[in-house]
């Protein structure tokens, strides 16, 4: 079900994560803490406007999934997530360096015009 998104929140499906997906019985499934709240609006299905009734609601839909042995394509995607990581908190490290010597510039230069302003 690669690529299935909920059209509420335009979230893609993570079905090993905590969401519960429900579904309709247009066919029309959803991340369940998104389709409450619309149905606590509109008794209608928020992708093709099909009326719904509490009843016809699949509060909670399981998904298999068939064993598999990892192979070398999921150590590829760990070590390349692994080094994602790293790389996005050393940019996030980097950036908050560079705030805050832009903060320590922009202060020193309010305290210049400060001065300017007193000799004016």
């Amino acid at each position: 079900m690669s690529g299935a998104m909920c059209t509420i929140c335009s979230e893609q499906f993570d079905f090993d994560c905590l969401h519960d997906v429900s579904a309709l019985h247009c066919g029309h499934i959803f991340h369940a803490d998104c389709l409450t709240p619309w149905l606590n609006q509109s008794m209608t299905c928020p992708h093709c406007r099909q009326e719904v009734t509490r009843d016809t609601i699949v509060q909670k839909l399981y998904f298999s999934q068939p064993d598999s042995q990892p192979d070398a394509d999921d150590s590829v995607v760990g070590e390349f997530k692994l080094h994602l990581s790293r790389v996005s908190k050393k940019l996030v490290k980097n950036l908050n360096l560079q705030e805050s010597k832009m903060l320590k510039a922009l202060d020193e230069t309010r305290g210049k015009i400060k001065q300017l302003i007193k000799y004016v």
